[in-house]
């Protein structure tokens, strides 16, 4: 997973880091629409494997939150009904007691700040998000996720997802089987 030239991999987040993705994500979206800064610590705290980070010197260059939802969230988002704000770590399945049941899959975000569009870096992002899934690829069912720019409807496009609809905040909803993203993150150069 090579990341562009200035880059490197944040191992270990803290609080700082946190608010950095709240406010990289408020440059693209509107707060209404973004998990709390603290909320999203907590749920990487328990599951460390949900956040991908990447920086650039002491700067977020970009960051991926992808994990495995309760089929509650997940029924929400189907419907149109979830709002990222009010995502929580009690909403994210813990691999570490997985018991083999299906697995619901959400691309909750992935933003890169503007100086690394185009670097190679959301494909690095992608591809390192995905691979603590790989062991649990049989048990994972689908991917949604909610898309608010036409930058992430291209993005959705562009990696197979297939449009769904629009939530009742108007995000465009995307799906797809979480095989089939694996395998188009994977052959993507």
């Amino acid at each position: 997973m090579e990341l562009p030239p200035g880059c490197r991999w944040l191992c270990e987040l803290h609080s700082r880091h946190f608010e950095q993705m709240a406010a990289l994500e408020e440059s693209y979206y509107s707060p209404e629409f973004i998990t709390p800064a603290a909320e999203s610590q907590r749920w990487y705290e328990t599951c460390p494997y949900t956040t991908v980070v990447a920086a650039a010197g002491e700067e977020i260059a970009g960051f991926v939150n992808l994990f495995p939802v309760k089929q509650a969230v997940f029924d929400a988002l189907l419907a149109g009904r979830f709002n990222d704000r009010d995502m929580t770590s009690d909403a994210v399945v813990d691999l570490s007691r997985h018991g083999g049941e299906t697995l619901e899959m959400f691309l909750s975000c992935i933003v890169v700040a503007r100086p690394f569009r185009g670097s190679g870096l959301v494909q690095a992002l992608l591809r390192k998000a995905i691979h603590p899934y790989l062991p649990y690829l049989p048990c994972c069912n689908r991917i949604i996720t909610d898309n608010i720019t036409a930058d992430g409807e291209r993005f959705s496009r562009r990696y197979g997802f297939r449009r769904l609809g629009t939530s009742a905040h108007s995000d465009h909803l995307y799906i797809q089987p979480f095989a089939d993203f694996v395998e188009r993150v994977l052959s993507d150069p």
